[in-house]
């Protein structure tokens, strides 16, 4: 739809009505579109859409709750698949953690062994590897809760949570 708009005297400097001409009127005026586009200054496209009325403006106005609830099961699925994949990432790396701090304790044990002369078979207790002058500062904790046992030397050091693979 073409809307004429200004008033009618300021279309004179449009190459649509060449001054001396009397005012376009719109019945009168077939442009191409594309033409109109550049003749903005002399007639306005009126390019709005009709208000919706009816049940079918209801229907369109938002999303239905089908989809609403396509899209919370969809962001549901993906967040449960990221907890997974997250407590397994978790898994692994407390596993890791704790053979690193068997591999510490089974230094540390062996070290002790080597300077007090012992051989296979005696056992370090907690005091003679743990402390600030000692080899190991503070005791090594399980990230998974579980708990270390020194063991004798000549075997190696263990945790509770042989289970979850904390074993060296």
């Amino acid at each position: 739809r073409f809307v004429l708009d200004p008033p009618p005297s300021s279309y004179s400097t449009c190459r649509f009505n060449p001054p001396g001409n009397p005012p376009i009127t719109l019945g009168e005026l077939v442009v191409a579109r594309s033409e109109a586009r550049n003749h903005s200054h002399c007639l306005k496209i009126d390019h709005q859409r009709r208000p919706r009325t009816g049940a079918s403006a209801a229907a369109r106005a938002g999303f239905t709750m089908i989809e609403m609830m396509v899209v919370t099961g969809i962001i549901a699925l993906l967040a449960s698949m990221a907890f997974a994949y997250f407590n397994r990432v978790r898994a692994y790396s407390q596993m890791n953690a704790c053979i690193k701090n068997l591999n510490t304790i089974e230094a540390a044990k062996q070290m002790w062994g080597v300077e007090k002369g012992k051989t296979t078979g005696a056992t370090p207790v907690e005091a003679d590897l743990i402390g600030v002058t000692l080899y190991i500062k503070t005791a090594p904790v399980c990230p998974a809760g579980g708990a270390y046992s020194l063991g004798v030397i000549g075997s190696d050091a263990t945790c509770t949570q042989v289970a979850e693979g904390h074993i060296l």
